[in-house]
């Protein structure tokens, strides 16, 4: 695995170990936290990526649902397993076990749908308001 100097990038840098299988060595991040720390965030990211990998072009992911079953440890190697549940022409279905050491550690089920044109909208347009340096200064003491 041949790493960027770009940190970011190395995060979703991944090995194919076999079909559906995605293997990463970078989970250490810098906080307040032990050495062997590993952010949520990122195993969440890592997860998704995995899981993107398997999926048709132009299907977005519209639906993720996770749960951390045990603690990472940011030292030892992470392997995806992803499962296709499901392939249709609008939508696909990826259950993703994260493992270290062969014991699963996090699980994610992602969803996946094909953009439509005339697709419901579930967020007001965001409105017309001023930069904050115009804005009226608050005093909250």
């Amino acid at each position: 695995q041949v790493l960027s100097p770009d940190p970011m990038n190395n995060n979703f840098k991944f090995e194919e170990v076999e079909k559906d299988v995605f293997k990463n060595n970078t989970l250490h991040t810098t906080g307040e936290y032990d050495e062997n720390h590993t952010y949520g965030g990122l195993t969440c990211a890592q997860s998704l990526a995995a899981a993107d990998k398997t999926v048709s072009a132009g299907l977005n992911c519209h639906s993720f649902q996770s749960n951390f079953i045990v603690r990472i440890n940011a030292d030892l190697p992470v392997t995806y397993h992803v499962k296709r549940l499901f392939d249709g022409r609008s939508f696909a279905s990826r259950f993703v076990e994260c493992k270290q050491e062969g014991n699963v550690t996090f699980a994610a089920l992602v969803a996946y749908q094909k953009p439509e044109a005339h697709s419901i909208e579930h967020q007001s347009p965001m409105p017309d308001v001023p930069p904050p340096q115009e804005c009226e200064q608050f005093d909250s003491s």
